[in-house]
């Protein structure tokens, strides 16, 4: 593999990777990444939680690297592979997990609101970005023969990353799931990079006990990701750590707040660019633009707009105050209550607005979900062997807000003169 280099991380410790892989951490598109905040503006709540995606990244290559060399062993469904199309398969998953976040924009998931529209009308993704860079503005990292002894493509890379079966390999297309799944790397390192970082215990759950569990199994002739009896508990763990991470931290009413405030920012900072959308990724001057997109460029036009309300909101914590919210699974009593109390807010001329907190933790119909071997019992999915993740019921939870200096006034129209906001 070349030349072993190592950086040390938070979370993981010591990340080797070799000169190949350097490549491309050290190529301008993937260096971008140092300049994307993981979670956007968390800080104001858990002031830690200033890390990049550029840190994440590598931290996924990691876990997804531990995870194949932990399921090749263990998985007799994986036919077929000689120990060099192996190594290409590990090479090739630790690129996907290395590069799955090239894609974002500022403020990380918020700038999804600005993306193009596509043909049928479904606004692009970050995977969208994500692929389009890999495949066209890294090609010159894959060119490099005497380093991609494996002959991996960039279109490889970006039709794994989208999940389009063009690669012939099976095998190789079943590694997605530990790339994108409801059990994959990227979840894994997030959850434990984000609760660090956050400075809470709940993100929490034990990874090694899943890599010394996980495995592949055949289930309608195809391969499929479970873990043994013995990770059984390990994967509710996790799923229960996701939850505690998007209740606590993720759906933070201060965070959520600072979401809209920023994403204002964007749309404003974007207009003064001459620009409707973000620059579309399907074009080699929409590539180009994007690029030169981060979180640096819109803070800097922040500092020179700070006249302006959403900016001042985040630049001096005076962000709008939620007044009001519904338990975290709503009855039709509470919704109705919550649309009445902010029907009250606008009829006294209260500017207010309104935002829903919406997550399942675990999709049962997910054709990635994970799968459990009992001993000699044939797998079953993990929904109908755990009580915990059958009963979990999706978050949907409603949040009033208003800006700071309306808050007086909107407690003592919902009769909350105490300010005993929720």
């Amino acid at each position: 593999m070349g030349r072993p280099h190592t950086v040390r991380i938070p979370v993981h410790g010591f990340v080797d990777f070799d000169d190949w892989e350097r490549d491309f951490i050290n190529h301008p598109v993937f260096q971008r990444l140092r300049r994307i905040r993981q979670l956007a503006f968390s800080e104001h709540v858990y002031p830690g939680s200033t890390h990049s995606r550029f840190e994440h990244s590598i931290g996924v290559m990691h876990v997804a690297t531990r995870l194949f060399d932990a399921v090749c062993p263990r998985s007799p469904h994986l036919k077929g592979w000689d120990r060099e199309k192996q190594e290409r398969a590990r090479r090739f998953v630790r690129l996907a997990a290395l590069l799955h976040d090239v894609g974002h924009g500022p403020f990380s998931h918020g700038a999804e609101e600005f993306a193009p529209i596509r043909e049928n009308g479904d606004k692009l993704t970050h995977e969208d970005y994500s692929a389009a860079l890999i495949q066209h503005e890294m090609q010159d990292v894959f060119d490099n023969r005497a380093q991609n002894t494996y002959g991996i493509t960039g279109e490889e890379i970006a039709d794994f990353y989208l999940g389009h079966s063009t690669l012939g390999d099976p095998n190789l297309m079943a590694m997605r799931e530990l790339v994108e799944s409801q059990l994959d790397a990227d979840r894994m390192d997030y959850l434990l990079r984000d609760a660090h970082h956050c400075g809470v215990p709940y993100g929490r759950f034990d990874l090694d006990r899943i890599v010394d569990t996980l495995l592949f199994v055949q289930i309608d002739e195809a391969p499929r990701l479970a873990v043994t009896h013995n990770g059984w508990h390990s994967a509710e763990q996790l799923i229960l750590a996701r939850l505690m991470m998007f209740t606590g931290v993720y759906f933070h009413k201060t965070r959520i707040a600072c979401d809209r405030h920023a994403g204002k920012c964007l749309g404003s900072f974007l207009q003064s660019q001459n620009l409707d959308t973000l620059p579309d990724p399907r074009s080699p001057e929409g590539r180009k633009s994007f690029l030169q997109l981060d979180d640096w460029g819109v803070y800097k036009w922040m500092l020179d707009n700070q006249s302006l309300t959403d900016v001042d909101a985040l630049l001096f914590h005076r962000q709008d105050r939620r007044i009001e919210a519904t338990s975290e699974s709503p009855t039709q009593g509470e919704l109705d209550r919550f649309t009445g109390q902010e029907s009250c807010l606008l009829d006294a001329k209260i500017d207010c607005w309104s935002e829903s907190a919406h997550k399942a933790w675990y999709k049962k119909d997910d054709p990635a979900q994970l799968f459990v071997q009992l001993d000699s019992k044939p797998a079953q999915p993990l929904s109908e062997v755990s009580s915990i993740v059958h009963g979990l019921k999706p978050v949907d939870q409603r949040m009033l807000f208003v800006p700071l200096n309306e808050l007086e006034s909107a407690k003592e129209v919902l009769g909350n003169p105490k300010g005993n906001s929720r």
